[in-house]
């Protein structure tokens, strides 16, 4: 167990290096969870993909724009990124991912909430000109190699 501060003893939290190498994490989304509308069912091929090297999401988003980038018609919620911090805590059966994408403009935060014997994940994403969105679905939990 190690003891950070700021963290209450008894909570594990994983060493990041170690933990991300290990695993790689692919989650289908089934419903979005869009902020100040009704949740909807994700009906098309959507992915978010975690490995060591790469976060590659292709998530769908609904949901109100501060500022509007009027020459993409991409999704906030498609983009690839390879450089990014990462940051994972385990408490109990709990686990809780953040990446922090450096290279990309318009996420600053993505949030995996899984629980150790559960299929289902929650993916939660800050945006930085647009309102937040939510998202459950499967999990997989992929060891390497």
């Amino acid at each position: 167990m190690i003891i950070l501060p700021g963290i209450a003893r008894g909570q594990e939290t994983d060493t990041t290096p170690q933990r991300i190498s290990q695993y790689k994490y692919l989650f289908i989304p089934q419903t979005v969870y869009p902020m100040s509308m009704r949740p909807r069912p994700v009906t098309t091929d959507f992915e978010l993909r975690i490995q060591p090297d790469s976060v590659v999401c292709y998530l769908p988003y609904f949901g109100r724009a501060y500022s509007a980038d009027y020459f993409s018609r991409q999704s906030p919620t498609d983009f690839t990124s390879v450089d990014f911090a990462y940051e994972e805590k385990k408490t109990g059966e709990r686990s809780e991912i953040t990446i922090r994408p450096e290279d990309t403009r318009d996420i600053r935060e993505l949030r995996l909430t899984y629980y150790d014997e559960s299929v289902y994940a929650d993916v939660h994403i800050i945006l930085n000109r647009q309102q937040a969105i939510e998202y459950r679905g499967r999990l997989e939990v992929i060891p390497l190699d």
